[in-house]
């Protein structure tokens, strides 16, 4: 964008680019707690409800990641 007066600027492309995508990751974090949010309110105390399970191979070695969700109040 040229400013009245002023002598047009080179515009640095890859700089764009990585700040669009900034702005988009910081867009997907914000639906993704506002959905983890939805899906942990209302579980209740029980500890099967609040933990969660992945396993899954990946060059031939195996991973388990488990999840526990605690709900705090500040």
């Amino acid at each position: 964008m040229q400013i009245k007066g002023q002598e047009p600027k080179e515009r640095d492309i890859e700089l764009e680019n990585i700040v669009g995508n900034l702005l988009i990751a910081e867009y997907q974090v914000d639906k993704l707690r506002a959905r983890l949010a939805e899906k942990v309110v209302g579980r209740g105390d029980s500890s099967a409800n609040n933990q969660s399970i992945y396993t899954f191979k990946n060059k031939d070695k195996l991973f388990r990641v488990r999840v526990q969700i605690d709900e705090m109040e500040l």
